[in-house]
């Protein structure tokens, strides 16, 4: 009786001959809905929305339907790029263009600078609560009366530029060729930290939290906590066992930190650990990947849509994917399956896989 639940059991966990790489992830592209296939980016607001970005609008998907919010609706330009999800209910959309705001009960809010004509290219922007830090190579603008108003500016060549930071006992921090000064609100120093390794590398930057600020690029990623002044430093390597990845980057979606990048994504613990990490195989061409409230994962590529990761498929082992596969047998024991022109295979415990047999 024992050996049989066991071979149900098996035949349960494995689940292989009926599925293909195909029915492991769901594809959503132009022929479902989508505006084009070219994603930059996708987030989930408080209501479980997916919001879908690509250069011909943003999209919110409800689960059943695509509805696109275009120049026709009120964005100043249909090549949206970034967007963060507030608390209270705003999806704040972010290019470079002459107005940025944000989209709330399917209508879109657009603001313009407060200085006229100005173009904004919020490549750092950063996030406290409900507001938005837009933050421009050189400028960094907060909404004030409907009107993006500038907070701090760098002037261009400047040898010692300055980070803006809300935060109560930060004001902002000094980024010099190979460190960061720390000041309060008096232009006191608090403290500095040597980053050379991330400063001279291409990285992303911002801030995540009141008391939270981030770096990654391809091999590190450090976290700034501003109310203990401590500098966490991560790589990729003991993290997750990958030693680069392209396009990373860390958001705040649903309250949790996730940090992602070509070939993964994953939940940033209370020490600023990778867990929950979910590896996106590499025929998938992804760059970016969100783990949604139900668990599902959300996969963008710039050439082919969207993929979904159901939750429940999370955990299926799969084995000889895309093989022609023939009847299952239980030869004294071992679990044997035929496979078109490469003979037998048998089912491996010791680590969950299918080996040649004959």
């Amino acid at each position: 009786m024992k050996s049989s639940k066991l071979h149900i059991l098996t035949i349960i966990s494995i689940l292989i001959w009926g599925f293909s790489f195909a029915q492991q992830y769901t594809n959503y592209t132009v022929k479902d809905g989508l505006p084009s296939n070219q994603v930059y980016k996708i987030t989930q607001d408080t209501k479980g929305f997916i919001w879908i970005l690509t250069d011909k609008g943003i999209v919110k998907y409800n689960g059943n339907e695509f509805k696109t919010f275009t120049t026709r609706q009120g964005l100043a330009t249909n090549d949206i790029w970034g967007a963060n999800a507030t608390p209270d209910g705003k999806v704040w959309y972010l290019s470079k263009s002459s107005k940025l705001g944000y989209i709330k009960n399917d209508s879109v809010y657009a603001f313009s600078s407060i200085e006229k004509n100005e173009i904004f290219n919020p490549l750092f922007t950063g996030q406290v609560n409900n507001e938005i830090i837009l933050t421009s190579p050189l400028k960094t603008h907060i909404l004030k009366n409907n009107k993006w108003k500038v907070v701090l500016e760098n002037k261009y060549g400047e040898f010692a530029p300055l980070t803006y930071v809300k935060n109560k006992n930060v004001a902002f921090f000094e980024t010099n060729l190979d460190s960061i000064t720390i000041f309060n609100n008096n232009k006191t120093i608090l403290t500095g930290f040597n980053i050379a390794e991330m400063l001279k590398s291409s990285h992303k930057r911002g801030q995540l939290t009141d008391s939270l600020f981030y770096w990654v690029n391809k091999s590190n990623y450090y976290i700034l906590n501003f109310n203990t002044l401590k500098l966490h430093k991560r790589n990729f390597k003991n993290e997750i066992n990958i030693e680069s990845s392209k396009h990373t980057r860390i958001n705040l979606i649903n309250s949790q930190l996730q940090i992602t990048g070509t070939g993964f994504v994953g939940i940033l613990n209370k020490n600023y650990h990778i867990t929950n990490t979910v590896y996106i195989p590499e025929k998938l061409n992804s760059h970016f990947a969100l783990i949604d409230t139900s668990k599902n994962v959300w996969i963008a590529t710039f050439a082919n849509g969207i993929y979904k990761l159901p939750h429940v498929k999370r955990n299926i082992k799969y084995s000889l994917v895309n093989e022609k596969t023939g009847q299952f047998n239980n030869v004294n024991t071992k679990l044997i399956v035929t496979v078109f022109n490469k003979g037998y295979y048998k089912y491996n415990t010791l680590n969950n896989s299918f080996i040649p047999y004959i």
